[in-house]
């Protein structure tokens, strides 16, 4: 008895590169310069969805992406307010 329906590659999805990029840069975005890997995972996913991928990986790099730059931009206002409130601002 002859399988050969068991010995096929499996087929890739187009967008799948981006779409696995996106999620990792997200990943990173949350512990590491999030502003700007936050972008890149934002873009990526969207290029993946644009390409066809379907699945979570890209939607979840563009939700972990946007989490990355908005709690960087919180952390950045945050230090800053907190450096101003102790006189180390800029013509103190």
């Amino acid at each position: 008895m002859n399988n050969d329906y068991n010995n096929q590659l499996p087929v890739k999805q187009p967008g799948d590169g981006k779409a696995t990029g996106s999620l990792i840069c997200g990943i990173i975005s949350l512990f590491f310069a999030g502003i700007i890997l936050g972008i890149v995972a934002v873009v990526m996913g969207v290029q993946a969805k644009k390409e066809g991928f379907v699945g979570g990986k890209a939607t979840a790099g563009i939700v972990l992406g946007v989490i990355g730059i908005a709690s960087a931009v919180l952390l950045l206002i945050f230090s800053s307010t907190i450096l101003a409130a102790m006189g180390f601002a800029a013509g103190a």
